[in-house]
């Protein structure tokens, strides 16, 4: 009767630890420092400092459902002393007539359940100093008449 393991299967298990690690490591020490970085943005952009820019308010980090509806566009944050963050921009659930400005804690995001264990992501893949109505336009969202500028004229879309 065989007991315990052979020196072949544990470096064997070792070795896939290792691999493991060696992947996934990296990938956890990018979204801490892309967490520490929107930090950084937040203190740059405390509430309320982009109150009179309307659609030209600096886009700092946007949060979807992957799974449908549902897009927030955050151009102000704070970190509150519990840790959490209050954050203020443009929600938008799917309908441009009720679509609005508003608070939102970093929090109440995570706590939203989606189908298959999914939750709401943030886009990694958003381009530095895009505007907030860039942003809604390209992602597919109506923005609201009052924040288009009639001197702007349709560019190239870069978020």
């Amino acid at each position: 009767m065989k007991r315990g393991f052979t020196l072949i299967e544990l470096l064997g298990t070792i070795l896939i630890l290792s691999a493991i690690v060696l992947v996934i490591a990296p990938l956890i020490l990018n979204q801490i420092n892309k967490g520490k970085e929107i930090e950084e943005k937040f203190k740059k952009y405390p509430l309320e400092s982009q109150d009179a820019k309307g659609g030209d308010a600096k886009l700092l980090v946007k949060y979807f459902n992957p799974m449908g509806v549902g897009t927030w566009l955050i151009t102000e944050g704070e970190k509150l002393e519990d840790g959490d963050f209050m954050m203020y921009g443009y929600c938008h659930l799917g309908d441009d007539v009720n679509a609005e400005f508003g608070y939102v804690l970093l929090s109440d995001l995570e706590k939203i359940k989606l189908p298959f264990g999914m939750t709401i992501e943030r886009d990694l893949y958003l381009k530095e100093n895009c505007t907030l109505l860039e942003a809604m336009m390209a992602s597919g969202i109506t923005p609201p008449a009052f924040l288009i500028d009639k001197n702007n004229k349709e560019e190239e879309l870069e978020c």
